[in-house]
């Protein structure tokens, strides 16, 4: 029987759920060519987004792309940050001021669940 104080655990996201992610980011009408700031909030080292880009010169989506597996592969400090999650992509989203981005990949997480 659940309480006032049970906690529903985020869904840990994971490279299978890459194509989702995107999809979810699409949906919502995030644009594409922010990619670079993206991974920073979502801790990624400039120098790991660097070779995304050196490897996808002129192709914004395939750098999405690229930055967003860094993200699921966990190419980053998990034990600071966290593991991936859309609450956790939600939340970088937000510090880029995109909020309508944010709350509509928040509104996916919870009717997912």
């Amino acid at each position: 029987m659940a309480t006032g104080g049970d906690h529903i655990q985020p869904v840990i996201l994971g490279i299978k759920d890459l194509n989702d992610v995107i999809s979810k980011l699409e949906k919502n009408d995030f644009s594409e060519d922010r990619w670079n700031e993206l991974g920073l909030k979502l801790h990624i080292s400039q120098p790991k987004l660097n070779s995304v880009k050196a490897d996808n010169p002129l192709d914004v989506k395939a750098c999405l792309r690229g930055c967003l597996v860094l993200w699921l592969q966990q190419s980053y400090d998990i034990y600071k940050y966290g593991l991936p999650t859309l609450e956790l992509l939600a939340t970088a989203i937000e510090e880029m001021e995109l909020r309508a981005v944010a709350a509509g990949i928040n509104q996916g997480s919870t009717q997912s669940q």
